[in-house]
């Protein structure tokens, strides 16, 4: 390949992946219930152009979030966690703990490329929440029965996105097991590769054993 064209390809490249970093539009489909309740809402909305956050709900901590999070504000990225004690325990709540760091941009666009490209924002939370597909025959039951797969006391994923005109959150109940199980929810794997992409920037955050 001489320069020309190698030039042109980068460049093609390139704007490619501009393409997939751009701030996403969100679907508005979020009740004012989640967003009354959500400690990140609260603390972060219309301070950044683009934050995306990650955490936990259910097991044994239901009472202490740690969020991660990825924020954009003009040319600048950063990344933050932020951790809390709520009231729903008998403790009373602690203030609300927040790290910052700026991070490379390059890196950061990558990882918002990366959720572009799997369509993050296009997730249903319906989709993600199917737990059976098709049929088996139980010979002692003498008929067929849905095929269901069942985990209890589970974690579930909580991604939330808020930007300067809109906020979502996008949930799936212990995804790495059903999509062990479940591989035809095409787009829990979706959500999975989104999920390693955005916790690749936090790998001293303590993160659930996943079940399967």
């Amino acid at each position: 390949m001489n320069l020309k064209r190698f030039l042109i390809a980068s460049f093609l490249i390139y704007c490619a992946f501009i393409a997939n970093a751009q701030i996403p539009k969100l679907k508005p489909d979020t009740t004012a219930y989640y967003i009354e309740r959500s400690p990140f809402y609260k603390e972060f909305a219309g301070k950044y152009d683009l934050v995306i956050s990650h955490h936990h709900e259910g097991g044994w901590s239901m009472d202490e979030f740690y969020y991660t999070i990825l924020a954009f504000k003009g040319k600048k990225r950063y990344k933050i966690v932020y951790s809390l004690r709520t009231n729903f325990s008998n403790d009373p709540p602690n203030k609300p703990q927040i790290k910052k760091e700026l991070i490379n941009k390059y890196t950061a666009d990558s990882i918002l490329s990366i959720f572009s490209s799997n369509n993050f924002w296009g997730l249903n939370n319906d989709t993600l929440a199917i737990t059976k597909w098709g049929k088996y025959y139980d010979v002692d039951a003498h008929q067929y029965l849905d095929k269901e797969f069942y985990i209890s006391d589970g974690i579930s994923d909580v991604f939330e996105t808020i930007t300067r005109d809109g906020y979502q959150m996008i949930y799936s109940y212990e995804p790495e097991y059903y999509f062990h199980n479940l591989p035809q929810i095409k787009q829990r794997g979706r959500l999975l590769n989104a999920k390693r992409a955005f916790l690749s920037l936090f790998p001293n955050i303590w993160q659930p054993p996943t079940k399967q």
